[in-house]
């Protein structure tokens, strides 16, 4: 079917969606919507990306709902890597998330939250005529997204931080690009103690029972010898301070992040770097691999604890919406009591207990909030131990040419899910199996790639780093492939 626009939004919003539809079909502008242009029995992704490919605009149906889509997401990126012009028409009264705004910060909105929606469909309508028209022109759409009519009802709780810790990472870039390989060392040390001191000041105001601020303060005394308090502290002993009271573990509470990456960092190294870029005899022996190797580290901990980059956290469906519910393999809306997905045809014969989401009837573990979806309760110890041995030998059989590839990473992640695994856990047995130089330069290169991109500096810290390890080109370049597909910034069809 050939068409003209395609209509991007979260299934909730599926009664929106489909009255800008209606609009503009009747005003003859052909749209493409899904599900309903699914033909049965295509693949459910494969025929989003080709008719996002096959059209000219893009129409974003903007909500609460699709700002923590991942689905949405996926859509959006491949709308800019076609050229597709997008047209935010927001629909609530809400700033867009980090991901999302990231696609759409230079497009124009049509905010449609108040008044009747009728009256916004069609101005939308008369909009995407004259875009569409022969002669026609678009720029009334490159306008950049106003700012908020008022507060957000649920507003960040580091939003300004956030704006703080990104002007610091851009200063730090900065001096990166001009070979001030000292005030590198120096901006990203300074950097690291203000975000250090950030997340202890939030873990203390959520500390109701005041048992972690009883610890903190015996730490501090211990730490500071009796003179100083944190907010005092310079970077070794704010590191002293997280080692000793295993605050890692309290701010995973807090975060949807696992903190893998950050506890892996060698912070020994990082505060030996600073400490020499402090000291007028040492200073001068900074280099490049030490400005690298801060930066490395200042970013990965910056975006780890959600300081940047802040991940959506998966909310329970509301009870009064539990009888609709998303397919977990497509994510076309479905009807609890569903056997099977309409468009995809995956069983559906499981519900989150704590989210409320539907589940593939194999699915043993869940993959939005991570829950253990329990079967048997007697025999849950051994079964989750001949899980752990199942998942230890696909792991061995994975890694025997020294690599995981990506359709192996990828069949990694369905085993996980089907044989009930966290994260943690998988990652703990793929360690025991993993050559040791892989699994470390995996690490390195999930800590560059946590902002999404490798710049020149950090291509040239991975090269030093994979001569290190003993890692060729190939190898790494494999390693790299994987990170990348997982992280979802690049497509399948660019993988081989």
């Amino acid at each position: 079917m050939e068409h003209d626009v395609f209509i991007c939004h979260s299934a909730k919003d599926k009664a929106v969606a489909q009255q800008i539809c209606d609009e503009l079909e009747q005003k003859d502008v052909r749209c493409w919507i899904a599900p309903r242009d699914i033909t049965v029995g295509t693949v459910y992704g494969g025929a989003i990306v080709e008719a996002i490919a096959a059209s000219r605009i893009m129409v974003f149906v903007f909500s609460s709902n699709s700002n923590q889509s991942p689905h949405v997401l996926r859509e959006l990126e491949r709308a800019v890597s076609k050229n597709l012009r997008i047209v935010p028409f927001r629909i609530e009264d809400v700033q867009p998330g980090p991901s999302i705004e990231y696609f759409i910060t230079s497009s124009q909105w049509f905010d449609a939250f108040s008044g009747l929606l009728e009256n916004h469909v069609n101005k939308l309508v008369q909009a995407l005529q004259r875009c569409l028209a022969p002669e026609g022109s678009c720029t009334e759409f490159t306008v950049p997204i106003p700012p908020a009519t008022r507060e957000p009802t649920l507003a960040a709780p580091r939003a300004t931080s956030s704006n703080e810790f990104e002007r610091g990472l851009a200063h730090i870039e900065e001096s990166l690009r001009n070979q001030k390989w000292c005030r590198t060392v120096m901006t990203c040390g300074q950097l690291l103690e203000k975000a250090m001191k950030k997340l202890l000041d939030d873990a203390r105001a959520e500390d109701a029972d005041n048992l972690l601020s009883q610890r903190l303060r015996d730490a501090e005394r211990h730490i500071g010898r009796g003179r100083r308090f944190s907010d005092n502290f310079a970077l070794d002993e704010m590191v002293h301070l997280y080692l000793e009271t295993d605050l890692f573990s309290e701010l995973r509470r807090r975060l949807s992040s696992s903190l893998q990456k950050v506890k892996q960092l060698d912070w020994d190294k990082l505060v030996s770097c600073f400490d020499d870029a402090k000291n007028p005899r040492h200073s001068q022996d900074v280099g490049r691999e030490d400005a690298n190797e801060m930066v490395y580290g200042t970013k990965l901990f910056l975006y780890d604890c959600e300081l940047l980059g802040a991940k959506q956290k998966v909310d329970p469906v509301p009870e009064d919406e539990r009888q609709l519910t998303a397919c977990p393999i497509c994510g076309t809306a479905v009807t609890e009591g569903w056997s099977y997905c309409p468009a995809c045809g995956a069983q559906l014969k499981l519900v989150c207990p704590v989210c409320h989401r539907a589940l593939a009837a194999a699915f043993r573990i869940c993959p939005y909030c991570e829950t253990r979806i329990s079967r048997h309760p007697v025999g849950e110890t051994e079964e989750h131990r001949r899980a752990c041995e199942e998942y230890r030998v696909f792991c061995a059989g994975a890694y025997l040419d020294g690599v995981v590839n990506v359709r192996e990473r990828e069949m990694l992640g369905k085993k996980r899910l089907a044989l009930g695994l966290t994260q943690d856990e998988a990652y703990e047995i793929e360690r025991q199996c993993a050559p040791h130089n892989v699994l470390e330069y995996t690490r390195l290169v999930e800590g560059v790639l946590v902002d999404g991109t490798i710049d020149e500096n950090e291509r040239v810290f991975l090269k030093t780093k994979a001569g290190e390890l003993g890692i060729d080109e190939w190898l790494a370049r494999q390693v790299e492939l994987v990170v990348q597909k997982i992280a979802g910034l690049i497509a399948p069809d660019m993988v081989s």
